[in-house]
């Protein structure tokens, strides 16, 4: 399968996996979010990315 599929499978997987989470965070603007939630959502927005990209092993296989 080419490369660039596998990065769009693994980026819509990515995008529907957020839009299941993002009511955990809650609506809040960025000035009412604490420094936790901040760090939490740009780790988890980086994490994302690197998986989306492959440039880390599947979370999944480990």
């Amino acid at each position: 399968m080419a490369e660039w599929l596998v990065i769009l499978y693994r980026t819509v997987g990515l995008f529907i996996l957020l839009l299941l989470v993002i009511p955990f965070f809650g609506r809040r603007p960025l000035s009412g979010m604490t420094t936790f939630d901040y760090i939490a959502g740009m780790v988890t927005a980086g994490m994302i990315a690197l998986i989306a990209l492959n440039l880390i092993p599947n979370a999944m296989v480990g």
